[in-house]
């Protein structure tokens, strides 16, 4: 059997490894290179605790799991970063709001540790704190990853199990024949023969899918201030020992390497229009940074290394669309957003299902929900 992967982002570099590892040929297209779409603007956190319902919080937590079982398979997994987070809130309201989350969580069984703002001091000694922080919750089993060296590292290892690459080849049409897939047909002209197809193509997913007489809706990233644009900002290093993913009221912040810090808030991403010109870096990046100054006292006066946009390729209904495509026999569809705590989890499930099982988990997130 031969595959043909679409997209070599973080799903679908996950999922050729997986593929591959199982004894299928697989070809892997991405239309750029690796990471160039929304793997490489994403705040990168691997965690369940902001996902609910119960049904979307059990795969994200399955995406914690098969984390750990990547990184233990590789060893020296240095794109994993095991911090833990820390989530707060100031006023009343939120407090309630935080702590009946936080007790949701201990009854489905998630690791949450409920610390005063005098303990926490002890774990962030460098951010400053205040007396209007009531209880912090502390998720222990959180971490982060750098995307550029997850990547690296499962594309040497596909590869050297045979993986083919290809880089710069954008898919303009899924070939379908007898109600089976074929291949796919490129922007050169060129067609691929394939058995499979899996389309881990993220926010242009629909355009491959409506190639082959599919329609699966993503958010719009057109309208002014929707969901699916999302603003980071890097800052230039500073003399602050940030050593967690942190959640302030609005804000998160998480160490970002050699001293620079990652931030991002959804108050400024409304700001944010998915065409807007980041250099210079536009005004809702430097709130964003003010944001943050309060609490690490040293962001007062850095610079803004960089200010990204990033398009969250989400399905109309907010939740992952996993599955086979129905009435279209060996296509495959990957959709999601979360696609950092999600991938390694999507890909172990999605390979059993190219060999004939089905997969609970995956139950209530059939992209035929948008098509029946």
């Amino acid at each position: 059997m031969h595959c043909i992967v679409v997209g070599a982002g973080i799903i679908g570099v996950t999922v050729a490894l997986r593929l591959v590892q199982r004894g299928t040929s697989v070809t892997l297209l991405d239309r750029a290179v690796p990471g160039a779409g929304t793997t490489g603007t994403t705040f990168a956190w691997v965690n369940a605790s902001s996902k609910e319902p119960h049904d979307y919080f059990a795969l994200n937590a399955a995406g914690m799991a098969a984390h750990a079982r990547l990184a233990a398979e590789f060893g020296d997994a240095s794109w994993l970063v095991p911090t833990g987070s820390l989530e707060w809130e100031t006023s009343v309201v939120g407090q309630e709001r935080l702590a009946a989350r936080g007790r949701q969580l201990s009854d489905w069984g998630y690791p949450v540790q409920f610390l005063t703002y005098r303990q926490v001091e002890r774990l962030e000694p460098d951010l400053r704190w205040g007396p209007e922080v009531g209880d912090v919750l502390f998720y222990p089993d959180e971490s982060f990853v750098f995307p550029s060296l997850y990547l690296a590292n499962l594309l040497r290892a596909a590869r050297a199990r045979g993986t083919a690459l290809r880089l710069g080849e954008e898919v303009m049409e899924v070939v379908v024949e007898g109600g089976r897939v074929s291949g796919v047909r490129l922007r050169s002209g060129e067609r691929l023969a394939a058995d499979l197809v899996i389309c881990c193509a993220g926010r242009w997913t629909p355009d491959i899918l409506h190639s082959a007489g599919v329609d699966l809706p993503l958010i719009s990233p057109l309208p002014a201030g929707s969901e699916a644009v999302g603003l980071l900002v890097r800052t230039a290093p500073v003399a602050a020992d940030v050593r967690r993913v942190l959640h302030p009221p609005d804000l998160a912040m998480r160490p970002d390497g050699g001293g620079r810090l990652l931030l991002q808030s959804d108050l400024r991403d409304r700001e944010m229009a998915f065409d807007l010109p980041m250099s210079p870096p536009p005004p809702a990046a430097h709130r964003l940074l003010a944001m943050a100054s309060p609490l690490v006292p040293a962001l007062r006066h850095p610079a803004i290394e960089t200010a990204t946009i990033g398009i969250r390729p989400i399905p109309a209904d907010g939740f992952s669309a996993v599955g086979w495509m129905a009435g279209i026999e060996g296509l495959y569809v990957m959709v999601t957003h979360s696609g950092v705590t999600l991938a390694p989890i999507l890909a172990e499930l999605a390979v059993r299902e190219v060999h004939g099982l089905s997969e609970a988990l995956l139950a209530p997130f059939r992209p035929d929900r948008f098509t029946a």
